[in-house]
């Protein structure tokens, strides 16, 4: 199997299930005139419902445990996507121990300018933590280190801002990924290493086929299982 299609095996990119689109239209009323025992037919309004069918991935879902709260939680996230690129996604997670629900809800159009960066996407979100809606706009430009495409240089910015806020968030990072196949029998690793040029911190991740383990390498670190 080509090292492209091994990838696409092992690191699928989600696909999404398609919005539904309704149209509504109203027949033009006649305005013919009539005696004014003769009853008026006005045209009924109707509705006319176009589904796209796509083929689309159950609903995700893992099991997540982090060391700043220290509680295990159920996390589900659903996309859904059009055919002009633009993708609504919702997330929630329940905590096992106390019971509370988070949720965020983001929506975005995704662009492909090929001649300098490789995706670039812009939208808005909504979280219930922060109860605020936030706006942004971040980009991503790849390097393929390697002729297989396993070894790449991912460089990401973006800003954004809340209706709340005073005063627009910056994000600027670089990660080198390393990806290596049949690392074990049926195992695959992928490796992320980055850099956050913001907080000045390095990260790292460490992701085994259901398994991601995420780290800043001081005091901060999350586990995460698929389901």
């Amino acid at each position: 199997i080509a090292p492209s299609q091994r990838l696409a095996q092992v690191f699928p990119p989600p696909v999404d299930s398609s919005f539904v689109a309704f149209e509504f239209s109203c027949a033009r009323r006649e305005h013919t005139r009539r005696a004014r025992s003769e009853p008026r037919h006005i045209g009924k309004p109707h509705l006319h419902l176009v589904v796209s069918v796509r083929p689309f991935l159950a609903m995700e879902t893992s099991l997540r445990f982090d060391s700043r709260t220290k509680h295990l939680c159920l996390f589900a996230k659903e996309k859904f996507s059009n055919d002009d690129n633009y993708v609504l996604t919702v997330s929630g997670s329940l905590d096992t121990k106390d019971g509370r629900v988070e949720s965020r809800a983001y929506v975005r159009k995704k662009f492909f300018p090929d001649a300098f960066l490789s995706r670039v996407d812009m939208g808005l979100s909504y979280a219930t933590t922060a109860d605020d809606v936030t706006y942004g706009i971040a980009g991503k430009k790849s390097f393929e280190l390697t002729d297989d495409g396993l070894t790449t240089l991912d460089v990401k910015g973006g800003v954004s801002m809340g209706s709340k806020a005073r005063g627009a968030d910056l994000d600027a990072r670089v990660e080198l990924t390393q990806k290596i196949f049949n690392f074990q029998e049926d195992q695959d690793l992928k490796l992320r290493l980055g850099f956050d040029l913001g907080k000045k911190k390095v990260y790292g991740q460490i992701r085994e086929n259901n398994w991601t383990f995420n780290t800043d390498f001081q005091d901060k670190w999350d586990v995460r299982y698929d389901l």
